[in-house]
């Protein structure tokens, strides 16, 4: 079996997919590695060059071709074929340390945990810069019932999860829209027990395309993905799971502020605001005020805004006008 299935979605990624790969190809832990690299009905040579590196490396690259569907439909299609002890995500513009890849994956084969988290590293085209998670945190093993993760940690660049978790709690993305990797940070927290902490810096993050799904111009053009993460978040706080961990608490409150504040920016609100919805955010307030009150603080200020803007449509043009005038400007 396969130590660690790496998931890398990829769509228009000639320029940047040599990359990423060659970061993986380690020659002492290669045969440890699955490499996954699934085309999403890319445009370019995209799926020429993954093909590339299947024929050349046949026992640890596996290329999944299939129509575009957004990135929740690649990681689904990952997971069909995956067989590594452990899955994690690569985006096709991003990388590997690769001696830290090779250092986790000794880690991966010494502990049997849910969960590893790494720290990553933000490189800025732009600026020709790197900002990096500090170091010296955290380190070893911790149960998520009594370690509590700083929100910069509740990000899918820092989490590897067991893939046997995965499959038991029958864990897929939404499909047809972008933003689900927040997905593959809530959901699973709710199910992980035991996390092993590794206090390198393992992500590369590439941050300054224009095309990145978290520039101001995707974000106001995919406003509705918002929505839908949203109700996604409230459909995974009503289903009988196991019980809410501090962390999977946190996960879930950091990514329904980070939703709703990009909605409020975008020029909308939620719009499918019923009482089944209500009742589920009241439960979900409740428990985060208990354990929480500074975060669930943050959160009542923004509802706030959902509350005017239902309850007192005759105010939403002057809520919004700026918005869409700016992001009107940011599109033209």
């Amino acid at each position: 079996m396969k130590v660690l299935s790496i998931c890398i979605p990829s769509y228009n990624m000639e320029a940047y997919l040599g990359r990423c790969v060659d970061s993986l190809l380690a020659e002492s832990i290669l045969d440890k590695l699955e490499i996954i690299i699934v085309n999403d009905g890319s445009k370019d040579r995209t799926l020429e060059i993954a093909n590339s590196y299947k024929a050349r490396y046949p026992q640890s690259v596996v290329v999944v071709d299939k129509p575009n569907g957004h990135y929740g439909s690649t990681v689904n299609a990952a997971l069909q074929v995956a067989t590594g002890r452990f899955f994690r995500l690569l985006d096709a513009d991003d990388w590997f340390d690769t001696q830290t890849l090779i250092e986790f994956i000794d880690h991966l084969e010494q502990h049997d945990v849910d969960c590893f988290i790494t720290r990553y590293s933000v490189h800025f085209e732009a600026q020709n810069k790197i900002v990096e998670q500090p170091a010296g945190q955290f380190s070893g093993l911790y149960t998520l019932d009594k370690f509590k993760l700083p929100e910069s940690f509740l990000m899918m660049h820092c989490l590897t999860w067991k893939l046997a978790l995965l499959k038991n709690m029958h864990y897929r993305q939404t499909e047809g829209i972008c933003y689900t990797d927040s997905q593959f940070v809530c959901f699973p927290m709710r199910h992980a027990r035991t996390i092993y902490f590794m206090d390198r810096s393992l992500y590369q993050y590439h941050r300054g395309r224009s095309e990145q799904s978290v520039s101001r111009r995707s974000i106001a053009r995919n406003f509705h993905h918002y929505e839908l993460l949203l109700e996604g978040f409230h459909n995974n706080f009503m289903t009988e799971n196991p019980s809410w961990n501090c962390n999977a608490l946190d996960a879930q409150a950091f990514y329904i502020f980070h939703c709703t504040t990009n909605l409020l920016r975008s020029g909308t609100l939620y719009n499918n605001y019923d009482a089944q919805r209500e009742a589920a955010m009241r439960k979900f307030f409740g428990l985060l005020g208990e354990r929480d009150p500074q975060r669930h603080a943050r959160l009542l200020s923004h509802r706030l805004y959902i509350k005017i803007w239902h309850d007192w449509p005759h105010l939403q043009r002057w809520l919004l006008a700026p918005c869409r005038y700016y992001y009107k400007l940011k599109l033209s």
